[in-house]
């Protein structure tokens, strides 16, 4: 079973651009951009970070017992006595007295050290009553004349078996010191009165080295904590607060975590983060031996926040006119790092109103507090085509009967008209009477379109017999007008000779070219399919 604890790293904090790569290192907690390519470096060697110990041999060993002799691998000196071999202990306890071997290791704790009553020649790191499914191997790293003996604890505190915590102790050639690197040491008052010693003492009970407050018979815990016994003397140690170091063997795995996925383990890691996420960054460990509930970390973690940068919506008003350049654009800007510095067409600048814009595309970009950008474009449209109409009149016959009627396109329907008067909706003008008029209309954006029209009047110059048929003018030069109502007839025009020039068919309003005419006087005939409906006189000048 995979149980994952964590070494945690320091937060980062940036450093530098290289590449395209954003440098991040042990440091502070950090806000990035989102979309952003970070490599995460370890600003100390893995030796800082944790201490390996490759191919360590674990001891199978009953509740309360010593294991065999164990050879230390080179000499190393312990108060008076220069020693190549030792025992370890259940309890927390290595030994150099190897009378103890595959003997009863006492768990109860009632006198201080030094005592001649137990654990004489012997490391404490901390002796305390464990109980038999703690995991304990050793081993020896490194190169004469520079090795260390480790031995490795992975404990479980009698009747607090959910109290997980390791310890290490490391022996150290040449020097001679002692180190114990504990994590996590619980308070397990239920048993032994909480008792523990963290110490070291001499081969007769005589003489011994505690770490100040952790004697019998007080109570007490840690988290992560380092001790070191330096020698000062034939029988005499100094006692220093060490950095704690992580003790591991082939066994674990190391990984990085960036924001719950894992990736193998490597001096940096090089990643992208998306937009508006949150995590910690750290390295961690994980080893089948390690508690569920054993939290392992060898600094603060580290939590990188990303944004989602600075992101733009638009309202868009569009030219409404052909040539007006009258569009506008509203823009609404969002970032959660204000305030944003907005850049217009490479402008920078305070509004976020523009008009009288021309057709065409408009580009702008922002910078937050953060750093973290964003950019987009709008598109202002142009109108498509402008306003224009035809139109038709009937002429004034009687007196103010003329009438106009108007086709408009173009622009932005619906449209207005006006015959130099108040507008209106529909297209249709009466009661007009023969005259020149200015005819506007309007778009639905105000949009103008405006000409000259002439209702022509025939009053006192038309020939008719009836109301249904009108021809103007008259005397006439090149064209005829002719209006004849919703009925249809055929048009014929003679010389006064009886010659026939001119023969078509007309119906509603419409023109007869008389360009082919010579100037003098015609008979003009309307007739319909039974009868002659007019006979008329038409003049050509």
């Amino acid at each position: 079973m995979k149980i994952n604890t964590l070494i945690l790293l320091a937060g980062m904090t940036l450093l530098s651009f290289f590449g395209n790569a954003q440098i991040v290192q042990l440091g502070d907690d950090t806000t990035v951009c989102g979309g952003t390519q970070i490599t995460l470096v370890s600003t100390a060697p893995d030796s800082s970070l944790f201490l390996l110990v490759p191919n360590m041999t674990t001891i199978d060993l009953d509740d309360d017992q010593y294991s065999g002799v164990i050879p230390i691998g080179f000499d190393f000196s312990f108060y008076d006595s220069t020693y190549t071999q030792l025992v370890i202990g259940s309890n927390g306890v290595v030994t150099f007295d190897t009378a103890y071997a595959a003997q009863y290791c006492p768990w109860a704790i009632d006198q201080a050290v030094p005592t001649a009553a137990y654990h004489k020649n012997s490391i404490m790191a901390p002796l305390m009553d464990l109980t038999s499914s703690t995991v304990i191997k050793y081993g020896v790293i490194g190169t004469a004349p520079n090795r260390q003996f480790v031995v490795m604890y992975f404990p479980i505190a009698y009747s607090c078996n959910i109290s997980c915590w390791l310890m290490a102790v490391v022996l150290s050639e040449g020097s001679n010191e002692i180190e114990v690197h504990l994590k996590n040491k619980p308070l397990c008052t239920t048993w032994n009165n909480g008792a523990a010693i963290e110490g070291i003492q001499n081969a007769d009970g005589t003489i011994a080295h505690v770490v100040p407050g952790r004697n019998f018979p007080t109570s007490w815990s840690c988290g992560s904590d380092g001790q070191k016994w330096t020698p000062s003397g034939p029988s005499d140690y100094t006692v220093t607060n060490i950095p704690y170091q992580f003790v591991i063997d082939s066994t674990f795995e190391i990984y990085w975590s960036v924001m719950d996925q894992e990736y193998p383990y490597s001096d940096s890691l090089t990643f992208t983060i998306g937009e508006n996420q949150s995590g910690f960054a750290y390295v961690g460990v994980a080893s089948s031996d390690l508690c569920p509930d054993l939290p392992v970390a060898l600094s603060d973690s580290s939590m990188i926040v990303s944004g989602s940068g600075v992101s733009f919506s638009a309202v868009i008003t569009h030219e409404t006119c052909m040539g007006a350049d009258n569009g506008m654009v509203t823009l609404n800007i969002s970032s959660a790092a204000q305030p944003v510095t907005l850049t217009w067409e490479g402008n920078t600048t305070n509004q976020t109103s523009f008009t009288d814009l021309s057709p065409g595309t408009y580009y702008f970009s922002g910078v937050d507090a953060n750093g973290c950008t964003g950019e987009d474009s709008v598109t202002i449209l142009g109108s498509t085509l402008p306003i224009s109409a035809t139109y038709t009149t009937t002429p004034e016959v009687q007196g103010d009967d003329g009438t106009l009627t108007v086709t408009a396109s173009g622009g932005t329907p619906p449209y207005i008209y006006s015959l130099g008067g108040p507008f209106q909706s529909g297209n249709f003008f009466d009661d007009l009477a023969g005259g020149t008029y200015t005819l506007t209309i309007h778009d639905l954006y105000d949009c103008v379109w405006t000409t000259t029209v002439t209702v022509p009047s025939v009053i006192g110059i038309a020939e008719q017999t009836t109301q249904e048929i009108v021809f103007w003018p008259n005397p006439a030069k090149e064209e005829l007008h002719v209006f004849t109502g919703e009925q249809t007839y055929t048009v014929s025009v003679y010389t006064v000779a009886g010659k026939k020039c001119i023969e078509t068919v007309v119906s509603g309003n419409q023109l007869i070219d008389l360009t082919k005419l010579q100037a003098g006087m015609y008979s003009i005939i309307f007739k319909s399919e039974n009868a002659i409906d007019l006979n008329g006189k038409l003049i050509k000048e």
